[in-house]
């Protein structure tokens, strides 16, 4: 059975103490985040991404010094270092770009390759010399 100690707290399953009033800003955060959830969904989501990209850029870091200084389990280290920082590392230069800025991007790709398709296909002799009739 879990231990309580003299001030009022609640117990923890790992033998742990929590104050009660720890738990009640846990509530409170909850219940804001909860409601700016359901009033502004995207950009409360934008929020929490980044966040959590900042907070696995960081665990990376500070997973690739735990490499560098214990030897145990080296190779695991660094790959869990890496896998937290890259990814975010690329996110966070691409996160100035908005749905439309993505969309923009998309479209000038698809222009792009559409371009060439038909420069391609303008290249034929046959399609020169017919176009080149059809203008004398």
């Amino acid at each position: 059975m879990t231990e309580m100690t003299a001030t009022t707290g609640v117990p923890h399953p790992l033998g742990t103490f929590f104050p009660w009033w720890l738990l009640l800003i846990q509530g409170i955060i909850a219940l804001i985040l909860g409601i700016f959830l359901i009033m502004y969904p995207l950009q409360t989501l934008m929020v929490f991404i980044v966040f959590l990209g900042a907070y696995w850029f960081v665990s990376g870091i500070f997973t690739l010094f735990s490499a560098a200084s214990d030897t145990t389990d080296r190779g695991m280290k660094i790959i869990l270092g890496i896998l937290g920082i890259i990814p975010v590392s690329y996110t966070h230069l691409r996160a100035h770009e908005t749905p439309e800025h993505l969309v923009c991007r998309l479209l000038l790709e698809k222009k792009k390759q559409n371009n060439k398709k038909h420069k391609d296909k303008n290249s034929s002799p046959m399609i020169l010399s017919l176009h080149h009739d059809k203008h004398l």
